[in-house]
Order: C-alpha cells, then structure tokens, then sequence
C-alpha cells in the first residue's frame, strides 16, 4: 500500500510538472509574434519532427525563412504547407510570390500575383514589399498591383462609379457676368466611392455635401448641408442634360412642395459649369437659382 501511494504521489509530481511547462508550439508561436524569427523557426522545426503533417506549422516555418531572406529554404516548407492544405491559400500564395521572385522564377512570382488577384486578393500595400525589387518593372507586375487595389477599392475599377470625376479638384468659382462668388474644394474619399465638397462662398454662407453612386438603384446621389441650416438630398435624372444631373424634391418655411434640379457639365476647356433651378409647379417651368463657372484654381 505505501508502495502504491508514492507511486501516485510520483505520477502527480511528474503530471504537474508536464502540465506546468509550456508547450513547443507555444513557445514557438510566442517568439513569431514578436517577431523572433530565428528562435521561432527553430522551435518549429523541432515541432515538425513529430508533427509531419501540421499545415500551419509548416507555414509558419517558411514564413519565418522568408522573414529572415531565406527564400530558397523557406520554398520547400511553403511547399509542405501547401501539401497538407494550409488555409488561408492566399497568406500561402504571397509568401510563394516573394520566394519566386527572389529565387529567379519570375514567371511563377507573375502567375502567383496573378492567381491573388483573381481569388480576391486585396491587400496591395504587401506588394510593396522589397522582395517584390526583381519583378516591379514588369508590366504583368504593374497589372497584378493594379487588378489587387481594385480588389481592395472596387468603386475605382467602376465606370459608373467615376462619372463624377470630373468636378474633382480646387475651384474658384464665378458667376455668368465673371464675378467671383466663391471656391469649392471637391475631393474623392479613399477607395473612390464618394466625393466630398466643401463650399465657401463669397459672403457668409457655406456647405457640404457627399455624392456616390448607388450600385442599388443604378443612380448617383447626392446629400447636402447648407450652413443657414438648408439640408438636400438630390437623386440623378434618367435622361437629364449636362454630364450629370439631379432633381431634388423640397418643401419651404410654409410646407409647400418645390424642386431643385442641379446640371453639371464638363467643358471642353476643363472648367465646370454648374447649373441650379427651382420649379414650383412640378417641373413645368425652371427658374435659375445659380449658375457657376469653374476653373481650376491655380
């Protein structure tokens, strides 16, 4: 019996001193994400020899190599994670691209980026890596990059979407008889999917606005805010004038119904004309509210 009892007591010893050490992988993940290439791909490959078969393993291993500039090491790990299917396949397929394009298989580095951008590959700025120095001047290069950014900002890629690039810049603006009556600063938002104006007119009234194309209804929108607190919302016409037209349904102080519709067009000269009318019978008859020449300002 006492036998017994100190063999458990040796069993929990032991268990609990197994229990209380970390794990290789552990440790091995541990240095990866400080970024300690050299410990944690050691560590992995001490994992390997007992797990074969561990996809993520492997490609941590590669991943560490071609941290380290490995790059014809870390191929046959890629390779081996690719073996046993590691996902995600694109974190895959961009640690491949770096180690053929630094190993001289630059068509295969081309293929790769390729075969990102069709999956859906959108993050770009990992095409700046300097691993990527041999291939840049490619022009398979320079559309891989291009086609990957339009994974990442669809709306730049979109023709619609562009339609309003035209009013995009720094403008003085100035009345039919040439009298300045203020500047407009439009710019696109990051991704191309919408564009703000900031107004400052001659006197003391300003405003903002965003215009997007709304993929829903197939039409361009836009919302305004005016600082004597006026508030618009404007939607394109079917069939209007200019290069772009909206109409937008109103109500003044004494709640009777009115409309605005805005007219831009797209000079020759690449100045603006933006042309704004109000009609209180439905549409029948416009009256001018503002006409505004653009230039650019210098």
């Amino acid at each position: 019996m006492r036998y017994r009892i100190t063999f458990i007591i040796a069993f929990f010893a032991l268990c609990s001193t197994t229990w209380a050490q970390p794990s290789l992988l552990s440790e091995a993940n541990k240095f990866l994400g400080k970024g300690q290439w050299e410990q944690a791909e050691a560590l992995f490959s001490k994992h390997l020899k007992k797990n074969k078969k561990d996809s993520a393993a492997w490609f941590n291993k590669g991943l560490c190599l071609v941290r380290m500039e490995k790059y014809e090491q870390a191929l046959p790990a890629l390779l081996k994670a690719h073996e046993y299917k590691y996902v995600p396949a694109n974190a895959l397929r961009i640690n491949f691209a770096k180690c053929y394009a630094q190993t001289n298989q630059h068509h295969k580095a081309l293929d790769t980026l390729d075969a990102l951008a069709t999956n859906g590959f959108g993050i770009f700025t990992m095409l700046s890596d300097t691993s990527f120095a041999p291939i840049r001047a490619h022009d398979r290069f320079k559309t891989a990059l291009q086609n990957i950014t339009y994974n990442a900002y669809p709306c730049m890629a979109n023709t619609n979407a562009r339609r309003f690039d035209f009013w995009v810049g720094t403008w003085e603006v100035f009345n039919p008889q040439g009298v300045k009556v203020g500047e407009n600063v439009i710019t696109r938002a990051k991704g191309g999917c919408a564009i703000h104006e900031s107004w400052t007119s001659t006197n003391i009234y300003s405003g903002q606005s965003i215009s997007f194309y709304d993929p829903y209804d197939g039409k361009w929108k836009q919302s305004w805010v005016g600082s004597g607190g006026d508030a618009s919302n404007y939607v394109e016409t079917e069939d209007g004038e200019g290069d772009l037209q909206f109409v937008s349904q109103q109500k003044n102080a004494n709640g009777q119904p009115f409309m605005y519709r805005m007219t831009f067009y797209h000079n020759k000269d690449n100045t603006v004309r933006q042309h704004m009318e109000s009609s209180t019978d439905n549409g029948t008859t416009w009256t001018t509210a503002f006409d505004g020449l653009y230039k650019r300002k210098e």
